[in-house]
C-alpha cells in the first residue's frame, strides 16, 4: 500500500481499515470516503491520493453512510480532546 497524507492537515496514513462486517480484506476504490484519524476531516479516495470531501461528494452519500461518517468524527475528536486532557 502507497502512503498517503491528509490533505487538511498532513498526517500520514499507512493503513486503512473499511467499516463494515465483512469488509476488514478490501481496499479503498477511488470515490470511497475516510476519516482522518489526526483532524477528523472526512476525506474521498482518489486514483493517486486523497482529497477532502465536498458538499457534493457528501449529498451523494445515503444517510447510513453520513451516520457513520459522523460518528467516528465524534469519536477521534472525543479521543483528541481526552488525550489533550491528560498531558495537561
Amino acid at each position: 500500500m502507497i502512503e498517503l497524507a491528509c490533505p487538511e492537515c498532513k498526517h500520514t496514513f499507512d493503513a486503512h481499515t473499511v467499516i463494515g462486517e465483512g469488509l476488514l480484506t478490501m481496499r479503498p476504490q477511488p470515490g470511497d470516503m475516510t476519516v482522518c484519524l489526526h483532524c477528523a476531516e472526512i476525506l474521498q479516495f482518489e486514483a493517486n491520493g486523497l482529497r477532502l470531501a465536498d458538499a457534493v461528494d457528501l449529498a451523494e452519500l445515503d444517510e447510513d453512510v453520513l451516520d457513520e461518517l459522523a460518528l467516528a468524527r465524534h469519536a477521534i475528536r472525543t479521543m483528541r480532546y481526552q488525550h489533550t486532557l491528560r498531558r495537561e
